[in-house]
């Protein structure tokens, strides 16, 4: 069993920790931010079956605590971005579905999609991501968001629109 991370012994009674890692879902060894994602996925199955002001509402509270958190822990790292830091994929993969139905099909498309722009930072997502602290953090992934919200709507009304 490898060694707990620094972030990991540290953190374990700290707020700041378990709302930045998601739960601890930042430490995992092998691409902590799409298995951030796909834990967002399932949230925002839950919240979009409520209806979409409950979407909004998760979002929003995510981004909000994801400022503080990812901030108090780049902080504390002494990091620009940690790879631990996790709240920016759940709070984007939030977005990425506001005003969607939260069917399987728009679910997996909008992980696909949000996963992309967030990798390949589409402008302006890499000059986003060079605001200090906790808020660039999250706005890179909040611009990934958008791009993929967007795509999705267009292809959701062409497609009813011409099938």
């Amino acid at each position: 069993m490898p060694p707990e991370s620094v972030l990991a012994r540290r953190g374990r009674r700290r707020w700041h920790w378990w709302l930045g890692t998601v739960l601890g879902v930042g430490c995992v060894p092998l691409a902590p931010g799409t298995a951030a994602s796909l834990f967002a996925l399932a949230i925002a199955w839950a919240l979009g079956r409520c209806g979409a002001a409950w979407l909004v509402g998760g979002s929003l509270l995510a981004f909000a605590l994801g400022l503080w958190s990812a901030h108090t822990l780049a902080r504390e790292l002494g990091e620009p971005d940690p790879a631990e830091v996790v709240v920016d994929e759940v709070c984007g993969q939030l977005l990425a579905m506001w005003f969607l139905p939260p069917t399987a099909g728009v679910l997996l498309a909008s992980f696909f999609l949000f996963r992309a722009f967030d990798i390949f930072k589409p402008p302006p997502g890499r000059l986003a991501e060079r605001a200090r602290g906790g808020l660039g953090i999250m706005l890179d992934d909040v611009v990934a968001a958008v791009y993929a919200n967007l795509l999705l709507h267009g292809g959701l009304y062409l497609a009813g629109r011409w099938s």
